[in-house]
């Protein structure tokens, strides 16, 4: 082949006279070559180039490393371990050797002879042998000099610096440049050519950040804002009055079984009258709690569910049996307690005394979630007008209907058929 000249140096079989034959010696020398196409090709001047000299080094790998005679196998595998130590950890590879030589010539140490040749070649071919150059940057010449890819001569040397030597002996001896202004030219130059580097960078990584637009943002632009804004104005009264209808029957019911069976789990057989008066008292109030909840309308899976889970000692304010009707009566319950705050503190910024029960009634009873506040009069006090129109307002929005209101008939509803309010929510003229 053309890029490959006559065998000399460690790809020679010569070169390796102590070997006990003459099979050796052309392993040896084969392997030297494949270690170095292995490190040349990655430089080839053309793909061809760096496919012609993997091609080479793997037909050799080939014949050895499958060789019949188990003996050449070993030591082909032997050669590339210890080269790859070297090249992995030199200094660990250097120290180890160091050692089994000393071991080996003080007597202490038996080595086989083929393994040895094997760690010598390893440590010659990899550069680190007696030989090796003080520097740390291997000359390829010197170790591969019966390989040469073809192309123009390397680089002719820098010529050797002119003019005095102006740096003084603290700057030669920590290795400062002669031509500081050159080098320091050099060197900004090198930075900026890394700053623009990474800009580059980061601008193609913002681009292919916004490549992975999902498109949200654009159908968004499609609306306008007073339409993607604008608050919902459908009345929800009579449904809303009708979820919190059932979800008040429901958490009656549960929370009912859930104290029938505390209640029961504390019977310890004795005659205790009172404990039996109260559990009857529990299982007739849950009786007619479930005929309510049937005329009502509400289905009878979810009656069901929430007697279970009362009976499993889980309490409604602990885990609704609905959870959507659960959430609702939650956040009604959370709206009706901001809404009263809000009436609080109109009525005590006013600076005006209102009696304690008064201000206790402002809160929403704890059953029915309701806005409905103490009256005030506007002959006892002077800002009653004012607190009485903000009451019949909150009432307005909240809608609330009281348990007591609902009556019921023989004939129960049809399933989800909303119950229309009796009392009349809207403001005193």
């Amino acid at each position: 082949m053309t890029w490959v000249g006559e065998p000399i140096g460690y790809a020679n079989p010569a070169y390796y006279r102590d070997a006990a034959t003459s099979t050796e010696r052309q392993l040896r020398a084969d392997f030297a070559k494949y270690y170095q196409l292995r490190e040349i090709a990655p430089f080839g001047l053309t793909p061809a180039d760096t496919a012609e000299f993997n091609a080479h080094a793997e037909t050799l790998d080939a014949r050895w490393g499958r060789h019949e005679s188990a003996q050449w196998r070993r030591t082909w595998g032997t050669l590339q371990s210890a080269v790859m130590g070297w090249e992995a950890r030199p200094t660990l590879a250097r120290r180890n050797f160091d050692q089994l030589a000393r071991a080996r010539a003080a007597g202490e140490l038996t080595i086989d002879e083929d393994l040895w040749r094997s760690l010598h070649q390893a440590r010659a071919i990899t550069g680190h042998g007696l030989d090796a150059p003080a520097d740390p940057i291997p000359d390829p010449e010197r170790r591969f000099p019966n390989l040469h890819l073809p192309g123009p001569s390397a680089t002719p040397p820098l010529p050797a610096p002119q003019g005095p030597d102006l740096r003084t002996s603290v700057e030669r001896t920590l290795g400062a440049p002669r031509d500081q202004r050159t080098t320091s030219t050099e060197v900004s130059l090198e930075h900026i050519d890394q700053v623009i580097a990474a800009t580059e960078d980061a601008l193609d990584a913002e681009e292919r950040r916004g490549d992975l637009d999902t498109g949200r943002d654009a159908r968004t632009t499609l609306l306008p804002r007073t339409i993607r804004d604008a608050p919902i104005s459908y009345d929800y009264g009579e449904s809303a009055a009708w979820e919190l209808r059932q979800a008040a029957l429901l958490r009656e019911i549960q929370d009912l079984s859930c104290e029938h069976t505390h209640v029961a789990d504390g019977f310890d057989g004795h005659d205790d009258q009172a404990r039996i008066t109260r559990l009857e008292a529990l299982r007739d109030g849950l009786s007619a709690a479930r005929r309510d909840a049937l005329r009502a309308g509400v289905h009878g899976v979810d009656i069901d569910r929430a007697y279970v889970l009362g009976r499993d000692g889980i309490y409604w304010s602990t885990e609704p049996s609905d959870p959507r009707l659960g959430r609702i009566a939650q956040l009604t319950q959370e709206r009706d307690w901001g809404l009263s705050l809000a009436a609080r503190h109109i009525i005590a910024s006013s600076g005006v005394q209102q009696d304690p029960d008064a201000h206790r009634e402002l809160a929403p009873a704890p059953e029915t979630g309701s806005a409905r506040t103490h009256p005030l009069s506007s002959e006892t006090d002077p800002y009653a007008a004012a607190g009485a129109r903000i009451v019949a307002a909150i009432d307005v929005a909240l809608a609330e209907v009281d348990a007591s209101s609902w009556t019921t008939s023989a004939d129960p509803p049809p399933v989800g058929t909303p119950v229309p309010a009796e009392r009349d929510t809207s403001p005193d003229p």
